[in-house]
């Protein structure tokens, strides 16, 4: 089942869109330190699972060590609120110069959008409105599909002017023109962003590059919040 997605483009100047990382940076991808270590808990069972089942010489003795071994679930770290980011969620946050837009993009283990929109990052973007200094609307999408969102339903969308952040009515559609737009965004800051790292952008490349999160993901203003490791995620 694909994941779902957040997407947002939103018009902002260079330096409001430096104001609004100041003040709100931290709290913004602060979902990324937890994403990463609930994630580095996966894999770390993956790999105790792996050599135990080399190394058991009955299923009697594989089936003990997994009785024996603490589930993933048991060693989550969660939020303050007791909030548990999978450690398959990815957030991309971006500043596009060209277009002067800040796009933001959350792939997320959901499916259903009242949860998504009680995801903590989110819930700091709506922050800022406060910071938007062009006129015109802005959309932001909760689809069904981050891989698919060209064709794929969007469950819910918001618009964001100068004066505030508001929910759309059920079936509401946004314009072409800007679902276009975050297509193409999407595309730019993450799926070419795959595969140039895992080397698939050139003809002929075999060999696959390591890809690291979130270091090519998070605008440089914003990486220096993230505490936990980076991970290949190959």
């Amino acid at each position: 089942m694909d994941p779902t997605g957040i997407f947002a483009a939103i018009s902002l100047s260079p330096l409001a869109f430096e104001r609004f990382c100041d003040d709100h940076g931290k709290a913004l991808v602060q979902d990324i330190n937890y994403i990463l270590a609930n994630r580095a808990i996966d894999r770390e069972y993956q790999e105790a699972l792996a050599e135990a089942r080399s190394q058991s010489a009955t299923l009697t003795s594989f089936l003990n060590f997994q009785k024996s071994h603490p589930s993933p679930d048991s060693r989550y770290r969660r939020t303050l609120e007791n909030y548990l980011h999978p450690g398959s969620d990815e957030l991309i946050i971006q500043y596009d110069l060209a277009s002067q837009t800040m796009f933001y993009f959350y792939i997320l283990d959901r499916r259903n959008p009242d949860e998504i929109e009680d995801v903590p990052s989110f819930r700091v973007l709506r922050e800022v409105v406060k910071y938007k200094d062009g006129d015109g609307t802005d959309y932001v999408a909760l689809s069904s599909s981050a891989t698919n969102f060209n064709t794929d339903p969007i469950w819910r969308s918001f618009t964001i002017q100068k004066t505030g952040w508001s929910r759309q009515p059920d079936g509401t559609s946004i314009p072409q023109h800007v679902i276009s737009q975050l297509d193409g965004l999407s595309q730019k800051y993450y799926f070419d962003a795959i595969d140039r790292d895992l080397g698939l952008a050139s003809a002929g490349t075999e060999e696959e590059a390591p890809w690291i999160y979130p270091k090519d993901h998070l605008h440089p203003c914003l990486l220096r919040h993230v505490t936990e490791q980076p991970m290949n995620l190959d």
